[in-house]
């Protein structure tokens, strides 16, 4: 009996071991993302700073021109994109069968289908078609740094507001989920639906929710408030991005993640409205989503 005691002894020392070892490496591990928050932090309001972000009419870019005329088309092409969406989506679901995976699955072939249908009908919005609403050719080279600038600026705000909405879910609501709706279905989930659904957060969401949000409704909240504002031109633009930015945050779920999307929404619409880029605001999307992704599977 005293040689189980003892073993039984040692093994609930060797258990206490293993787990303060445990909290001690995740104590280290979040006081280094910290330490890394903090210097990003720094480093990104030094860019802005540089870059003139904090001055309220830096963000007046070229304004494109010809909406006034074709706002139909950019309504239009809208009202297609969201019908798309909703009918492909609802069709694709039927045929797979309802299942939180399936829902996923449907909604990255329904929004695959309504890009070529937005862009069409986009292109003849505007005089110089593609060119004013960003997404020409010729305009891509550019945005790879526009984007990755962006990205870097504005990740360490999205990460303090996720911080921050994290604390007062928490707060109100200890078992609230506070993870994305991706991050809860991959474990149970097959390899193609894996596949299928990192592909669409990389490119199809960011090309996607860019045309919309940005290259259609805030085109079309910049061309309504300037009408209403017509002598304060920065302060109808800074409108526009706040209207499309609401939006944007309101179709995400959970809760929990809403502050941090309307941040970084900000950031998206305002470099739009500086750069008049909208491959730009699709790349620091995509970075976004990218950089999540990794964090994400290196905790696992």
């Amino acid at each position: 009996m005293s040689i189980e005691l003892v073993a039984s002894g040692l093994h609930l020392l060797a258990e206490q071991s293993t787990t303060a070892a445990t909290q001690a490496e995740e104590s280290a591990g979040e006081r280094i993302i910290f330490g890394w928050i903090v210097v990003h932090t720094l480093l990104s309001a030094a860019l802005m700073r540089r870059l003139g972000c904090f001055r309220i009419h830096s963000m007046a870019g070229p304004l494109p021109q010809g909406i006034d005329r074709r706002a139909g088309s950019l309504l239009l092409a809208l009202y297609v994109g969201i019908l798309v969406v909703l009918i492909a989506g609802a069709l694709m679901l039927r045929r797979l069968g309802p299942s939180n995976t399936n829902e996923s699955l449907a909604a990255a072939f329904a929004n695959l289908l309504a890009i070529p249908a937005i862009v069409s009908i986009a292109s003849r919005a505007t005089d110089q078609g593609l060119r004013e609403l960003g997404v020409h050719r010729s305009q891509f080279p550019r945005a790879i740094l526009y984007g990755a600038a962006g990205w870097f600026i504005a990740y360490p705000w999205v990460a303090w507001a996720g911080n921050l909405s994290d604390v007062i879910v928490h707060h109100y609501s200890p078992d609230a989920n506070t993870k994305h709706a991706f991050f809860n279905l991959w474990g149970d989930a097959s390899t193609l639906w894996r596949v299928i659904t990192v592909i669409s957060v990389l490119s199809i969401t960011p090309i996607l929710e860019e045309l919309l949000f940005r290259g259609l409704l805030q085109s079309l909240g910049r061309w309504m408030m300037i009408r209403v504002l017509p002598a304060r031109p920065t302060a109808a633009r800074w409108g526009a991005v706040f209207i499309s930015a609401l939006l944007f945050t309101l179709v995400h779920r959970p809760v929990a993640i809403e502050l941090p999307i309307f941040v970084l929404a900000i950031g998206l619409g305002y470099l739009y409205e500086r750069t008049g880029n909208l491959w730009a605001c699709m790349i620091m999307h995509a970075l976004f989503n990218a950089f999540q992704l990794l964090v994400w599977r290196l905790a696992l």
